[in-house]
């Protein structure tokens, strides 16, 4: 609670969260102080509110127990990626399904974290090099406002398009 409390959850909220922060905790096989600390910093960095935190650590306990990493390993990779991922418009389910893929391949924790931060800031700030590949390719990184496709989408038409590894690495880093 005192952990929800600095993360400056108010009284009903700590409250409120207590339940779902016990069964992350659970099956996390983990400190319940340890569980709201990640859980709080994750939700924060992607600007949730105290509403979402039960459907954030549904998420959270989806990943740990269906791919190589664990809630501390997800801390890890939020806290590098998280306040990039929500202002590029990523949703927390998709970086957190992108963090269990790279733990599935032992990439994990800050490692993943720098990963998926360096790739999103690749596509929304693109050099001329990652610019002529994504145009080579035929890709659409932004839809017609602007705004950044989803990583899953993007990854699709990089698929589709049969990009190499020389592709991806040029795009990504």
């Amino acid at each position: 609670m005192g952990f929800l409390a600095m993360a400056g959850f108010k009284t009903n909220d700590i409250l409120g969260a207590m339940p779902s922060v016990l069964n992350l905790a659970a099956a996390g096989n983990m400190g319940i102080a340890d569980t709201a600390d990640i859980a709080s910093n994750i939700l924060t960095g992607f600007g949730l509110e105290v509403e979402q935190l039960a459907a954030a650590n549904d998420t959270l306990v989806k990943a740990t127990t269906s791919a190589n990493v664990d809630l501390y390993m997800l801390g890890e990779t939020m806290k590098y990626v998280a306040p990039v991922a929500s202002s590029a418009g990523a949703s927390l389910e998709e970086m957190t399904a992108a963090a269990a893929l790279l733990g599935n391949a032992g990439v994990q924790g800050s490692m993943a974290g720098t990963t998926l931060r360096a790739a999103i800031t690749n596509l929304l700030k693109p050099t001329e090099e990652v610019t002529a590949e994504i145009r080579r390719l035929g890709i659409q990184t932004h839809d017609s406002e602007g705004n950044l496709n989803s990583l899953t989408d993007i990854i699709r038409q990089l698929e589709n398009r049969g990009a190499d590894t020389a592709s991806i690495m040029t795009i990504f880093g």
